[in-house]
């Protein structure tokens, strides 16, 4: 089974890691990085072919570009897959169908992207700190 998520050249790729989805991955003691050992997690849950997946700030440690990569990964192989992400990080879930914006257990706005930017002002304002964030962390 060749399993590959992300195309970035820190990407890693399962089948070239010793033992494979059986790689251990734990706090201590393993040579992969933060965003390996959620690609390896990743990919075991992938292998299951699960119809829903839940995902709990899945690239909290991952650049961008290798999210985008992961998300369009996901996308191409695995169309009939329902994704439900919990993030902080508007980017990872900005092409979902749905999105929930929640504060303090309440259900504050629904929609997509789009609707959410044009209904929320909340959402727009954690969308405008999280983008100047980013730029300025590219530029600085």
């Amino acid at each position: 089974m060749i399993l590959s998520l992300g195309f970035s050249p820190r990407a890693v790729s399962i089948d070239s890691l010793p033992q494979g989805l059986d790689t251990i991955v734990s706090e201590r003691g393993t040579s992969l990085s933060g965003g390996q050992k959620q690609r390896v997690m990743l990919a075991r849950a992938l292998a299951l072919n699960p119809k829903v997946l839940l995902l709990d700030d899945f690239t909290a440690r991952v650049d961008t570009t290798t999210e985008r990569a992961i998300l369009k990964n996901v996308q191409e192989n695995y169309p009939g897959i329902t994704l439900i992400s919990v993030t902080q990080k508007i980017a990872s879930v900005e092409d979902y169908d749905q999105i929930l914006l929640l504060m303090e257990g309440e259900v504050l706005a629904a929609g997509t992207h789009q609707q959410l930017m044009e209904a929320s002002p909340e959402y727009v304002q954690i969308y405008d700190s999280q983008r100047s964030t980013s730029h300025y962390e590219i530029h600085a």
